[in-house]
């Protein structure tokens, strides 16, 4: 996985991630739909990069 992914797209996933887990520690009252948004922004960063991933060849055929 390391190698398909170039640095500045792991960065950015890290730092989403380590966004949403701040997040989560802050806000464990937090109503399901604040939840749903989290995990929203958290897919919109997430799901382009692994998208690109699958793309090159990460997927078995």
């Amino acid at each position: 996985v390391d190698e398909k992914l170039d640095a500045s797209d792991k960065e950015k996933l890290k730092s989403e991630i380590d966004k949403v887990i701040s997040w989560l520690d802050e806000n464990q009252t937090a109503t399901k739909e604040e939840y749903e948004s989290q995990q929203k922004e958290l897919e919109g960063v997430a799901n382009p990069i692994m998208m690109k991933f699958y793309g090159a060849g990460g997927a078995p055929g």
